[in-house]
């Protein structure tokens, strides 16, 4: 974060995009002030929070939109950042957390993933959703060309619940070596109309067997709502 035209660009993906929670890691940024965030965001209406690199390894930082979201707690620990937010537009709470995993990209493949603690013996089990816009968020950018899948958005079944048409999409990587994800809570594209039923395909005589011949000749993969949201 240090380098100018990758701080240029990310600037530009947030104005593009207005989220309201940003998540960074490897900040690479022993210090960072007000300025420097509202410059980045755009605007005044945020907070923040990170945790310092330790000389050029590491670090991490979290954004919010605070006309939005009002945070309820915050804990730090070895490598994460994380806060519970409350919604001010509707009555929810969640947690959301900021890691650096340190161990091998083996030890987190698959769909479903369990995340043990085991001092206080319990587990939280949690949702890769399915990867839209590609296969990989990490390249070595070297004419030898390794790709690998470092980074993800894991979400609690309670969550994915909540917010049905969760997707979670890897973005054009532009400086880094790494892709940003982009995690949206609807299916809702400005691009195309959305979906109607018009009344006068139920009189066709062959509507319903036509809609289950097409339904079932479409395949996807990943949760039900997931594939639910695809189909339509």
């Amino acid at each position: 974060m240090t380098d100018v035209d990758k701080m240029d660009s990310l600037k530009d993906l947030i104005r593009k995009i207005k989220p309201t929670r940003v998540l960074i890691q490897e900040t690479h940024m022993m210090k960072i002030n007000n300025r420097w965030i509202t410059n980045l965001w755009g605007n005044n209406n945020c907070q923040w929070k990170d945790t310092p690199s330790q000389g050029l390894s590491g670090g991490l930082l979290t954004i919010w939109d605070d006309t939005l979201l009002e945070k309820k707690n915050e804990l730090i620990g070895p490598n994460t950042l994380s806060h519970i937010f409350k919604s001010k537009t509707e009555d929810f709470e969640w947690t959301v957390t900021n890691v650096i995993l340190m161990q091998p990209e083996d030890d987190v493949k698959g769909t479903n993933l369990e995340v043990m603690e085991e001092e206080e013996d319990f587990s939280i089990k949690l949702i890769d959703l399915p990867l839209n816009g590609g296969l990989y968020t990490w390249s070595n950018m070297q004419s030898d060309l390794l790709l690998c899948r470092l980074d993800r958005v894991l979400v609690s079944p309670e969550f994915e619940s909540k917010f049905s048409l969760l997707t979670q999409t890897v973005l054009s990587r532009t400086l880094s070596d790494h892709s940003a994800l982009l995690l949206t809570t609807s299916n809702v594209d400005r691009k195309n109309p959305p979906f109607r039923i018009e009344n006068h395909w139920f009189s066709n005589a062959d509507f319903l067997a036509n809609v289950k011949l097409w339904w079932d000749t479409m395949i996807f993969h990943g949760t039900p709502s997931y594939i639910m949201s695809k189909k339509l």
